[in-house]
């Protein structure tokens, strides 16, 4: 059997680090939040098997001064911050967790959209301020319905397909997607269409991107 030793660029919860530590795996993270975090990286992760990768880039330097690394962990959805190609190149593994954020993304999007719609930022400013009692164009303040808004999703992946499904069902009209493959099920079940960007850009009230940050997806919408 392998033993594993693993280093961790953040402080990991204890409960984490408790049921490591019970199954006899080592690992270690920077205890102090002020420090230069790739140098301590640096200094500790030669003999390491496993990297916990926080939101702090993974290059070549520390992959190269890595002697021992077989897998690294992303501790998000998201993994640019990682030379994912480089690693690779050099026999190392790289994980991410898909499912970390898809309904805390989801929800806040669905947050933005009414806010938007309902202005309800600019209404907070406008009561704030005393527009309201002093009656300055209170027909500014008014909003507009989510019901029967058509829809643009680019990118239909965890994401994508949870936002399509709750705007379904909070009663939006058409609901168009780009994907860069066809998803048959999600079509039928939430009654989505396939679209280009150029269809999605001319016809849609809202448009949502959750595409992830790849060297195929940089500059797709300028």
């Amino acid at each position: 059997m392998t033993s594993h030793s693993i280093i961790s660029t953040h402080r990991l919860p204890e409960k984490a680090v408790n049921i490591l530590r019970e199954k006899g795996i080592p690992i270690i993270y920077p205890e102090k939040k002020d420090i230069d975090r790739k140098k301590w990286v640096l200094d500790n992760i030669k003999d390491k098997t496993i990297l916990i990768a926080g939101f702090m880039n993974i290059d070549k330097e520390i992959i190269d001064e890595a002697k021992n690394l077989h897998l690294i962990i992303a501790r998000s959805s998201g993994y640019d911050h990682i030379d994912v190609e480089y690693a690779e190149k050099n026999g190392i593994c790289v994980a991410n967790q898909p499912e970390m954020i898809t309904w805390a993304v989801t929800e806040h999007t669905l947050g933005l959209i009414f806010s938007s719609l309902k202005k309800i930022v600019w209404g907070h400013q406008y009561n704030i301020s005393g527009g309201w009692y002093k009656r300055e164009s209170p027909g500014k303040a008014r909003g507009y319905l989510l019901k029967g808004k058509t829809i643009g999703i680019v990118g239909l992946g965890r994401i994508g397909s949870l936002l399509a499904y709750n705007l379904r069902f909070l009663g939006a009209g058409k609901i168009l997607y780009w994907s860069r493959r066809r998803k048959p099920e999600l079509e039928l079940i939430l009654q989505l269409e396939p679209a280009h960007l150029e269809r999605i850009f001319e016809e849609a009230d809202i448009v949502i991107v959750t595409l992830p940050k790849t060297k195929e997806t940089i500059g797709i919408i300028t």
